[in-house]
């Protein structure tokens, strides 16, 4: 039987939280919320959906507890109105609030603290259930990836550390990604094959994701072995609900 391409990851996360959010595709249209608790490294899958989901319009709270996402099951006539954004339980996609949308222009945002909204944003009302510290808006992926720590550059989104830089690739602002990976004596690496790819500066590591497996990788010189954290190449559809 011939095994067919792994599937493609994508992680949401956020400088400062404990925990990040892993989404994952494969086959097609099937998609996979995990948990990755980036401290421990251990994971919690959260629901499969068989319809499409937009990681590049998703985000995660601050505190590793919410998040953000967009999704397409083109029911039209449904409460969904066929394309959504949802406010979920990390790491789960059943909605605690929903805004049907009916076609897929725009669609998610962000979670940001109050008082790092810019003066023109801070009236923007709570968005219950998700916490009074936080404000629900509708952002862009270019905005989200500078509040993370990424420099925009020419052609291309950079995150330095000790020495390293990651320079990030995104055709279109959309879900695949391309990278680069500066070494402090100069040479250039092209990582072609990672799906995704962070600095994770608590914990001083590079972590990535390749072939459905999520790595990491400490930034030394030279660049230390990578290490497996999560495979997810061989997970199945299972039916699962959330606990709320």
């Amino acid at each position: 039987m011939t095994k067919g391409p792994p599937p493609r990851l994508h992680v949401l996360m956020r400088a400062g939280s404990p925990s990040a959010l892993v989404i994952r595709q494969g086959p097609s249209r099937t998609f996979c919320t995990i948990g990755w608790n980036l401290t421990k490294d251990t994971f919690q899958v959260g629901q499969w959906v068989k319809h499409k989901v937009y990681p590049e319009r998703g985000d995660i709270s601050p505190d590793g507890k919410w998040h953000i996402y967009f999704a397409l099951n083109g029911r039209w006539k449904s409460e969904t109105k066929g394309s959504w954004t949802g406010l979920a339980k990390v790491p789960y996609l059943k909605c605690m609030k929903m805004w049907p949308q009916g076609d897929t222009w725009g669609g998610g945002g962000s979670i940001e603290r109050v008082e790092d909204l810019e003066p023109v944003f801070r009236h923007v009302e709570p968005t219950p259930p998700l916490p009074e510290k936080y404000r629900f808006t509708r952002d862009t992926k270019q905005r989200r990836l500078r509040r993370d720590g990424w420099a925009k550059g020419t052609g291309a989104y950079e995150k330095q550390f000790g020495g390293w830089s990651l320079r990030k690739l995104v055709p279109n602002m959309g879900f695949v990604e391309k990278h680069r990976l500066h070494a402090p004596d100069g040479t250039v690496e092209r990582r072609d094959t990672w799906q995704w790819a962070d600095i994770d500066s608590p914990r001083k590591r590079l972590v990535f994701a390749e072939a459905g497996r999520l790595c990491s990788v400490r930034l030394d010189k030279p660049l230390g072995e990578s290490k497996v954290l999560f495979d997810a190449a061989d997970m199945a559809f299972e039916r699962l609900l959330a606990p709320y």
